[in-house]
């Protein structure tokens, strides 16, 4: 008899997401790995390699790891670039609300208006325009003056950041292509053992960061899932 999945969700997606979730884990071991001491660098490093082994061998799916990890990448920055992008402009429209047209112009140049509204309907392309127009739009006047006003360097270094790691070209994320695939059962083994595991590192690590709602949605393997709704492809390179 064949084995049953212990999820709800097409296979690749499953472990995508899990993708997505091991790297918040890396992200945030230096918290984590106080309260789970076995969550070290390399358990996580083994984790990657498990998923990486499913997707390959028993999926044979997306043989350019390098566009997969990328796609990974993205969802587990999306928000917290978000955050960073949003609260910056509340910031700039409460230091710049006495002069409206110097506020008009700093948001043009940095990208807002163009690409603000779509990054919120979850559109990954528009975020990395507008994360490379702020980069470019950025010059040293402009960092100086807003700095001056009050703004963060480390917030504005961090948003930087987020444009740095997902500056890529050519990405593709297309996570319904491989959805209709018959596996064996070894497989399905495979599969519902690396879902239950990830599910029990959402478990402690959610409610490690209940207050935290950000950190917390990271590891809501469910709203990890959701953002694969949206299938794009990055055909285009970010200059």
């Amino acid at each position: 008899m064949q084995k049953q999945r212990v999820y709800h969700y097409p296979d690749v997606n499953m472990l995508l997401a899990c993708e997505t979730i091991c790297n918040t884990l890396q992200k945030n071991i230096g918290d984590l790995s106080v309260i789970q001491p076995q969550w070290s660098n390399e358990y996580v490093s083994d984790l990657h390699e498990r998923i990486d082994y499913c997707i390959d061998h028993y999926l044979a799916i997306d043989p350019e790891k390098k566009l997969r990890h990328a796609a990974a990448l993205f969802m587990s920055i999306q928000e917290p670039a978000l955050r960073d992008v949003y609260f910056l402009k509340k910031q700039l429209e409460t230091s710049f609300k006495e002069d409206k047209n110097l506020l008009n112009d700093i948001l043009m140049l940095l990208g807002y208006d163009s690409y603000l509204d779509e990054t919120f309907e979850k559109d990954p392309k528009a975020l990395i325009h507008l994360l490379a127009t702020f980069k470019s739009g950025l010059s040293d006047s402009i960092r100086k003056m807003i700095i001056d006003k009050g703004m963060s360097p480390l917030l504005i270094e961090r948003i930087l950041g987020f444009y740095e790691d997902l500056k890529f070209k050519d990405m593709v994320f297309d996570a319904g292509e491989a959805t209709e695939k018959e596996v064996s059962a070894e497989a399905l083994q495979v599969f519902n053992s690396i879902y239950n595991e990830v599910i029990d590192i959402c478990k402690l690590a959610s409610c490690y960061y209940h207050f935290d709602t950000l950190k917390k949605d990271q590891f809501s393997f469910h709203k990890v899932v959701g953002k694969q709704v949206i299938q794009k492809y990055f055909s285009s390179g970010i200059n």
